[in-house]
C-alpha cells in the first residue's frame, strides 16, 4: 500500500489522467501487430503518445526529486515499461522523440528502456543470442546530441 497523503494524491491523479487518455485511444492501441502508418487516426495516436510521454516525464521527475516514495515509483516504472513495450508506442516514439524538449536524462531513460525491452524480446526470438544494436543503448553507451541519439565517444 502507498503511504502518505502525497503519494496517494499523485497515484490517484495519474491514474485518472491515464484512464482519461487511454479512453481516447483506438481500440487496437495495445495490439502487438499495431501499424501506425496509413491509419486515419494517426495524428490522434501521435498526440496521445506525446501526452503519455509528458505524463511519464512528470512521474520520472517527481521520483528524481524525491517527491514520491519508492513503492509508487516502482509501480509507475513497471507500467511505463508495459507502455514502452507496445508496438503503437514504439512506432509513435520513433516519430515524436526528435521534437521532445524535456530533460535529456529522461529521454535517455526512455531510449534505454525501449532498448532493454527490445533486446529481451529479440534475444528470446533469436534463441538467446544478444542483439548488438539494442545492447549498445541498453548498456548506456548512447547520448543525445541535439535531438539525435548517437554513440558516446
Amino acid at each position: 500500500s502507498f503511504t502518505g497523503n502525497t503519494d496517494q494524491h499523485y497515484f490517484l491523479e495519474y491514474s485518472r489522467r491515464y484512464l482519461e487518455m487511454i479512453g481516447q485511444a483506438p481500440h487496437d492501441i495495445r495490439d502487438a501487430n499495431f501499424k501506425l502508418d496509413g491509419r486515419p487516426d494517426r495524428e490522434l495516436v501521435l498526440k496521445l503518445a506525446n501526452v503519455y510521454v509528458d505524463m511519464c516525464f512528470e512521474q520520472w521527475h517527481l521520483s528524481r526529486r524525491g517527491m514520491v516514495g519508492a513503492e509508487i515509483w516502482s509501480h509507475w516504472q513497471e507500467n511505463m515499461m508495459a507502455g514502452f513495450s507496445r508496438a503503437a508506442f514504439q512506432q509513435a516514439w520513433a516519430i515524436i522523440r526528435a521534437d521532445k524538449k524535456c530533460d535529456t536524462e529522461f529521454l535517455l531513460f526512455v531510449e534505454r528502456s525501449i532498448a532493454r525491452l527490445t533486446t529481451k524480446k529479440e534475444t528470446a526470438l533469436s534463441g538467446g543470442l544478444p542483439v548488438a544494436l539494442s545492447a549498445e543503448a541498453a548498456n548506456g553507451r548512447m547520448s543525445y546530441q541535439s535531438t539525435q541519439l548517437s554513440p558516446r565517444q
